[in-house]
């Protein structure tokens, strides 16, 4: 009998020896994974602080979009057709929708430094640097430090522009597509009549006058 309770006892002992230790290397797993997620989420973010430095932007990779599309917030209704153009050329590229971003009304937020593409008049110092030069009916399509920046002086430049952008995007590698200074592109549209013209534009406002 003494034996038998001697038994019991050992094993009971060993059962609880091997609960400890099972519960103890599930706790170290977790912790394991949740150190793991961290690790990635800060290289993520750091790569993507990275991204555009070097002057080649990178756009889609992993199956997901890398940098932002922005408009402006107080875009008209043809810079909206565009942006949707825009997002339209690149989601039948990579069968993937562009999510919609547009820039902050002037005075309510801090503008995001991340990778983005700009089009058209938005409060980017970017935007405005684009902008500045223009003449008659232009459109140019720029990389400038990580942004790729699309700007223009008349919506009939734009759209000659957004075909020669759907060339590049249609040859652009499926898996990993990354923006450089061979996807700079400089249209002037001529016979077109100045009426339809844009306003100067001088960052997130326009001036009242009309290049010549």
């Amino acid at each position: 009998m003494k034996k038998t309770l001697k038994l019991i006892s050992l094993i009971l002992a060993a059962l609880m020896l091997l609960t400890a230790l099972f519960a103890c290397k599930s706790t170290n797993e977790t912790e394991t994974d949740e150190t793991d997620k961290a690790t990635e989420t800060e290289t993520e973010s750091a790569q993507t602080e990275e991204n555009g430095k070097d002057g080649s932007i990178l756009v889609f990779s992993s199956g997901e979009y890398k940098v932002k599309f922005i408009r402006s917030e107080l875009a008209n209704q043809n810079e909206k057709e565009a942006y949707s153009k825009i997002r339209e050329l690149f989601k039948n590229r990579k069968k993937k929708s562009v999510p919609i971003s547009t820039d902050f009304v002037s005075g309510s937020a801090t503008l995001d430094n991340s990778a983005a593409i700009l089009i058209g008049k938005t409060n980017y110092p970017e935007s405005k640097q684009a902008h500045e030069t223009l003449k008659g009916h232009q459109a140019t399509a720029t990389v400038i430090g990580n942004k790729y920046v699309i700007a223009y002086a008349s919506y009939e430049a734009l759209e000659a522009l957004l075909l020669k952008l759907d060339e590049l995007i249609k040859k652009a590698p499926i898996i990993n597509m990354t923006v450089t200074s061979a996807w700079n592109l400089d249209v002037t549209v001529t016979g077109v009549v100045d009426t339809t013209e844009i306003p100067n534009y001088n960052g997130a406002a326009f001036d009242a006058s009309v290049d010549a």
